[in-house]
């Protein structure tokens, strides 16, 4: 049956209650669609709620207030959907954040990978099961073209802690690069499911995505008439959204409307399964995967802090950089201290020759510390 979005159609927008995601949920509340408007600021949720509703003409749209630097906020979010409605056929994850200087968490991660990339995951994978139990449905996830100046997920800090950033734009691109990797694996995961992933280039859109900077922000000002209002930055949106003939589309990336082909480092595969194993860790989630199983020697173990102190001689003589010793940590179950050195190191391996160079790098210590 061909996909039609009618009163029944229940969408989720994040991010909703200004710039593009605000417009999204007018476009889809004008088609008669039930919306879902989640929001960070409260009054400012509510204000668009009840605009939106006089302004379309149509009742069904309610609010939802959730800070997305706090994945227990994604948490209470998702328990408050699945409470109110028992189907969810669109999800649009379109929250983002572009912070000027480096700012953390309520988890205590950067939070523009924090809000850009951990929330909008944690957030589908707790409505994964809504959104199968109700296909057709299409998980839709906003990127942007800047991801293509990330080369790599640079799983060694995805905090950014090693080296400075200009205006914020650094921890962003890399932000918009985890996006394309997670809609593209969300694609392969939920494969004969009826659900759909895709991603999109909104254009370059005068929002208040970048509210912390003032210098981005006087920047905006200057550029509105070179801009896209958010209307148009919402068209590509609504498109993936609402267009019949992208029923089996899944796994891709769009910008104006079209098929896109997004950066080299957006399309591996290797890149993408464990960006997805690290986001399930970061945010505490140890139940096994959809596809996944955990050998029952290992999910009973202990739980191991694992830090390895390394070098990248080979790096630092070729860029002309001092060599330095860095710290990468990842948390295990494993059935004693050797055990977690064991999957600590094969893990690390593994990330190292998933970066886009694949650097030697000279492991100087590894501590295995048991923390439950």
């Amino acid at each position: 049956m061909s996909w039609t979005i009618t009163a029944k159609t229940v969408c989720l927008v994040t991010g909703a209650s200004a710039g593009i995601g605000r417009e999204t949920a007018r476009g889809l509340a004008a088609r008669g669609a039930t919306v879902m408007v989640a929001g960070r600021n409260p009054q400012r949720t509510e204000e668009v709620t009840r605009e939106l509703r006089r302004t379309t003409g149509n009742p069904r749209i309610s609010h939802f207030v959730a800070d997305f630097s706090s994945l227990d906020e994604v948490r209470r979010l998702a328990a408050a959907v699945k409470e109110r409605h028992t189907a969810l056929h669109v999800l649009i994850n379109n929250a983002g954040v572009w912070h000027q200087r480096w700012q953390v968490s309520h988890d205590g991660f950067e939070n523009t990978f924090a809000v850009n990339h951990l929330a909008s995951f944690l957030l589908t994978r707790l409505l994964r099961d809504r959104l199968v139990a109700s296909a057709p449905a299409r998980v839709i996830t906003v990127s942007s073209v800047l991801h293509r100046l990330a080369r790599r997920i640079r799983f060694e800090d995805l905090n950014h802690r090693q080296g400075p950033s200009l205006y914020g734009l650094a921890p962003y691109v890399h932000s918009k690069l985890a996006n394309l990797l997670f809609a593209a694996e969300l694609a392969r995961r939920l494969a004969g499911t009826g659900v759909t992933s895709n991603a999109l280039h909104p254009g370059n859109v005068a929002t208040s995505v970048v509210r912390d900077s003032r210098l981005l922000t006087l920047g905006i000002q200057v550029g509105r008439l070179f801009l896209r209002t958010p209307v148009q930055g919402a068209r590509t949106t609504l498109f993936l959204a609402t267009a019949p003939e992208l029923d089996d589309v899944t796994g891709r990336y769009f910008a104006d409307c079209r098929l896109r082909q997004p950066a080299r480092a957006a399309r591996d595969a290797t890149t993408a399964r464990r960006l997805w194993q690290v986001s399930r860790t970061l945010c505490g989630q140890g139940e096994p995967d959809e596809r996944t199983t955990v050998p029952p020697a290992v999910a009973d173990g202990a739980l191991f802090d694992v830090t390895i102190r390394y070098r990248e001689p080979v790096f630092a003589r070729y860029a002309g950089l001092p060599v330095r010793t860095y710290e990468w940590q990842h948390q295990v179950r494993a059935a004693d201290a050797a055990d977690a050195e064991r999957q600590g190191r094969a893990e690390f391996e593994v990330l190292r020759l998933a970066s886009s160079v694949g650097w030697s790098r000279d492991i100087v210590e590894v501590r295995c510390q048991r923390v439950d």
